[in-house]
């Protein structure tokens, strides 16, 4: 069902013979930006009311990495508004967990974020990197293979350049290898993309 002729803005659907109809259909110009800002407002949103949790930091964050672009500075400080939200939401969830265990997605979080804000503010990503790798150390390694545990060692490995990560990441080698299961789940697509990088 073709329909790439269509440009004139509306609502569409498409109908075939036996197969039925689609669901409606926007095309619009700016559609995917408008549909980007609308999440954008949202997890601005979760995270400054600091009910966001490290999933949300850590794909907010991905985001971040492949269209820096789209995030908008609305306060020209040269810094992406996002950085600065998330910043925010470290310094407070510092406060809130400290005595607690740290989840290994904050782990990821608290690297990736490192790696990324570090053309800001080299000290505060160092410090942040520096909190990771602590956090890290103290925790226990999964009894079997964790996608959260994969994730926080490639994160760790890119922002640190230490063997240490990198040896512990290609224990997951052999995990990998006519293995599909770990494919549904993002800690292994966003560690995978880290190490590729």
């Amino acid at each position: 069902a073709a329909f790439s002729d269509f440009s004139k803005e509306g609502t569409y659907y498409l109908e075939c013979d036996k197969i039925g109809r689609s669901l409606s259909f926007a095309i619009q110009k700016q559609l995917y930006q408008e549909q980007f800002l609308e999440m954008y407002e949202e997890v601005i949103k979760i995270c400054k009311e600091h009910t966001a949790v490290a999933s949300d930091i850590t794909a907010l964050l991905t985001a971040y990495e492949w269209y820096p672009a789209v995030f908008p500075d609305e306060d020209f400080d040269t810094i992406p508004d996002v950085m600065e939200v998330i910043a925010d939401w470290i310094v407070e969830n510092e406060k809130v967990q400290a005595d607690e265990n740290h989840e290994t997605l904050y782990v990821a979080a608290l690297a990736k974020f490192s790696y990324l804000y570090q053309k800001f503010d080299l000290q505060y990503a160092t410090e942040c990197l520096q909190h990771a790798s602590a956090v890290f150390s103290k925790m226990q390694s999964p009894l079997g293979k964790d996608a959260d545990y994969f994730y926080a060692l490639t994160e760790l490995y890119r922002a640190t350049g230490l063997h240490t990560y990198r040896n512990q990441i290609q224990d997951y080698a052999s995990y990998f290898q006519g293995n599909t299961s770990y494919l549904g789940e993002n800690s292994y697509l966003y560690g995978a993309m880290t190490y590729l990088i």
